[in-house]
Formats: structure tokens, C-alpha cells, sequence
């Protein structure tokens, strides 16, 4: 990768960045229309003069904030072969894990899930909080084929390899796209 293609990487990242503060922004604002036109309904509910369709954008409002609050709690779900492990069942593993994260200052590995392909990932659970989270909870894929023919220096490569994505922001800049798709 040389200088320019990193200019243009950087200059994508802003962009997303700029476009996920204008949607977070939008949805304020929504919420707070919303939060006007039920305040209107409830008015026109209890009596007051004012046009009865307002009660019809108030039931749209409830129901608009009602998604909303069900997306913020949206939780993806991972495949069925991702077994999740601790500490007492591979403690090798995890002194390699806690060596790499702390030789990147990394502190917020919250689970480690093995699967049956020779496969690696770090990554960030995808919701709507966690756009908002400064130190979102990072997970860990390892996959059984990784563990059983790399040796421990060829693993720390790996582990070094991705938690390089989220040193480098980039699982930030992909993930909260993909969490505002989920929303």
C-alpha cells in the first residue's frame, strides 16, 4: 500500500465517519418529531382543539420509536458451530491472547469462540450501542484447524494480524455501517 491509496482510505473512513454523525443525527431529530407528534395526539386525546389527524401521526410516532428501541436491542447472532470457551478450558490459549492484547494495549476482549474451519476474526458484535461506545467488546473466532497445526509463534502472528484490524480502526469504520444497516 503506498501513500496515496492510504490518503484515499483515510479520506473514505472521514467520510463514513461524517455520514454516520448525520444519520445518528437524523434519527435525534426523528425521535424528537416523534416526541412532538405524540405529545399532539395526547393533546387531541384529552380534548384539545386541534386537528384529529395529529392522534394518527401520534400512533405512527409510537410505533417508529417502538422499532427503534426493539433495533437498539438487536443482538446478531453467530453460527452454530462457534463454541464459546474460558480461561480454565484453554489457559495456553488465552496467556497467548492476553500476551498480544497487551503488547497492543488492547483491554476490552470480552469471549473467545473456537469453530471447526481454519479461520480468525476479531470483531465487534454488531448493534446500535455499540456505535456509541467508546470500547465496544471486542470477540475473538478461532478456528480448530488454526490451533492444532500452528505453532505458538505462527499463532501469535495470526492473533497479531488481526487484532491489528481493530488497532488500525478499520473493524470501527466497517461495523458501524454494518450496524446502521442493521437498524
Amino acid at each position: 500500500m503506498n501513500a496515496s491509496d492510504s490518503q484515499i482510505m483515510r479520506e473514505t473512513a472521514a467520510r463514513i465517519r461524517k455520514h454516520v454523525r448525520w444519520y445518528v443525527l437524523g434519527c435525534v431529530g426523528f425521535i424528537i418529531l416523534a416526541g412532538i407528534f405524540i405529545w399532539l395526539g395526547v393533546l387531541v386525546f384529552m380534548g384539545r382543539d386541534l386537528p384529529r389527524s395529529f392522534i394518527l401521526l401520534a400512533v405512527g410516532g409510537l410505533w417508529l420509536l417502538w422499532d427503534m428501541a426493539k433495533s437498539w436491542n438487536y443482538k446478531t447472532s453467530l453460527p452454530s458451530d462457534f463454541c464459546g470457551i474460558n480461561e480454565s478450558d484453554a489457559p495456553e490459549l488465552f496467556a497467548l491472547v492476553k500476551s498480544v492484547t497487551d503488547d497492543l494495549g488492547i483491554n476490552q476482549l470480552s469471549r473467545i469462540y473456537l469453530c471447526p474451519d481454519a479461520f480468525a476474526a476479531v470483531f465487534i458484535r454488531p448493534s446500535i450501542k455499540s456505535i456509541f461506545s467508546k470500547s465496544p467488546q471486542l470477540e475473538l473466532v478461532l478456528g480448530l484447524g488454526f490451533l492444532t497445526q500452528l505453532s505458538d509463534k505462527q499463532l501469535k502472528t495470526v492473533l497479531y494480524h488481526e487484532f491489528g484490524h481493530y488497532v488500525q480502526e478499520s473493524i470501527r469504520e466497517t461495523g458501524s455501517v454494518y450496524r446502521i444497516g442493521q437498524f
